[in-house]
């Protein structure tokens, strides 16, 4: 992701399943995401 080239259209954050991305100030950037498991089971993320 390059947020010098972004154009704000928001596509990247549609396409990303992890919600990783999100549009603020019409640019992309990634937030960070944290997920917590035990024995494979998601508890938060």
């Amino acid at each position: 992701m390059n947020r010098e080239k972004c154009n704000g259209r928001g596509l990247c954050a549609e396409a990303c399943h992890e919600g990783a991305i999100r549009i603020i100030d019409g640019k992309a950037k990634l937030r960070r995401v944290i997920t917590l498991s035990i024995n494979g089971k998601i508890l938060a993320d």
